[in-house]
Formats: structure tokens, sequence, C-alpha cells
């Protein structure tokens, strides 16, 4: 919906933030589609992926944080 108002302002405006032209670019679509999967996939992970443990398999919600891969990930890379 953002979008939806965000596209008719820079197409007014001088100088806009995310010129329209570069959309039009085949690469630049498809960078942006993986990159939003990616994104939804790593939410999805971070998010939901504790809540299912806790509720299904009924682990603690410190062991559901903790088991996460992504979550180990993320810890991972802040230590080193």
């Amino acid at each position: 919906m953002l979008i939806a108002l965000v596209i008719p302002v820079e197409r007014r405006v001088a100088a806009p933030v995310l010129p329209l032209l570069t959309l039009t670019s085949r690469t630049v679509v498809i960078a942006s589609l993986i990159g939003f999967i990616a994104n939804v996939a790593m939410f999805g992970l971070l998010v939901y992926l504790p809540t299912y443990l806790q509720v299904v398999d009924g682990v603690s919600a410190t062991l559901s944080g903790i088991g996460n891969p992504g979550c180990q990930n993320l810890l991972r890379s802040r230590v080193a």
C-alpha cells in the first residue's frame, strides 16, 4: 500500500530518492525479489520457529531461542 503512495510522489519530484528507471532493469527487479524472499524466510526462522518449538514440541522459551539455527548464526557472527 505504501508503494502506491510513493510512486506518484517519486514521479513528480525533481530529485527522487529512488529513480523509477532503476525498476525497469530486470537485474534489479530479480535481485530485489530474491532479497525480499530471503528476508521473509529469515523473519519466519527467527520469529515463528521458536514459537512453534514452544507450542508443538514443548521446548522451554530459552531452549527454543538458543536452539534456533538463525539465532545461533547471529550469536556466532556477533562474537567472532
